[in-house]
Formats: structure tokens, sequence, C-alpha cells
């Protein structure tokens, strides 16, 4: 959802003082963690999947084959990350419920 991050990050600090339970976590080097997945997210994931989901439903015009398979290759070495980084830890960033699962 467009600008999903900055209506959770606004939910997390207006709701959590109160809750006690936070989306991005209190502790710097665990927020480090979440921030470094949100990034990796944001700059590496969504711009691929975006493109390849919109010109598969050709929301531009007719699906550029050549386009949808190079962002498909750079997806794959996304998802190449998140599964070797998940071999080896049972969350991307923090056992608790954060941020960069929601997102």
């Amino acid at each position: 959802m467009f600008e999903s991050r900055p209506i959770a990050r606004y939910l997390d600090n207006k709701f959590a003082p109160k809750s006690g339970k936070r989306l991005v976590p209190t502790d710097p080097q665990k927020a480090a963690l979440v921030e470094t997945w949100l990034s990796v997210d944001h700059e590496q994931y969504n711009p691929n999947i975006a493109t390849i989901v919109s010109q598969q439903l050709q929301w531009h015009g007719p699906t550029d084959e050549a386009l949808v398979a190079t962002k498909f290759a750079r997806l794959q070495q996304v998802l190449d990350v998140y599964d070797k980084h998940l071999a080896t830890h049972k969350y991307l960033a923090v056992s608790q419920c954060s941020l960069e699962r929601l997102c």
C-alpha cells in the first residue's frame, strides 16, 4: 500500500508508548537491523516486483519482455539474499513483531 511505512511509523510512535509494543525496537542495534531490511525491501525488492507486475498486467501498454526478464533476474538475486539469510536466521531482523515484517 502506498505510504504504508510512514503510516506504520506514525502508529508506532503514537501508540507504542501506551502499549509497550514497538514495531521498531528501541535497542539501537535491533532498530538498525529492522532499518536494513526495510531498506533492502524498499530499494531492491519493491522496484523489481512492481515493474514485473505492472508489465504483466500491461498497465503501460504492451509487455516489455526484455524489461521483465531483467527485473526478474534482479528480483531473483534479492530473493537469494533473503533465502541465504533465512537459512541461518529465523527472522529477517528481530524475533518480535517488527516493521520489516509488515511492510
